[in-house]
């Protein structure tokens, strides 16, 4: 239920192995209960957050995705879907426009953003 969280390790860990820094594209995957993010080609990296609310999924994403995780901001490609079988009410009126842009502030070399309808 803490949306206040740190994950430096990982970041480091990430930050210094050469495999991850092949990386150009990710994926966001929404669903009823998590919501998850995907790194490829080479060496797929995914990291999943198990939450059931849309405003508290984007909230969690975005200090994992913060500045200082260095593969976001070389990323140039950037997809975001969703479960196609999620109910109109999971996208509510409760998610503003500034949690998206929380989310995707820190991928500043994006080149491409493909979203689905749904999540457009």
């Amino acid at each position: 239920m803490d949306l206040g969280f740190d994950v430096p390790q990982p970041h480091r860990l990430v930050g210094h192995a050469e495999a991850f820094k092949a990386y150009d594209h990710a994926e966001v995957f929404i669903s009823d209960g998590s919501i998850q993010l995907s790194l490829h080609p080479e060496t797929q990296l995914e990291l999943q957050i198990n939450c059931s609310e849309l405003d508290r999924q984007l909230s969690s994403l975005a200090q994992v995705c913060n500045p200082s995780f260095p593969l976001i901001s070389t990323l140039e490609e950037l997809k975001i879907w969703g479960d196609g079988r999620l109910s109109f009410s999971h996208w509510g009126d409760d998610v503003g426009g500034s949690q998206w842009l929380e989310l995707l502030d820190p991928f500043t070399a994006l080149k491409n953003l493909y979203l689905t309808d749904k999540v457009a």
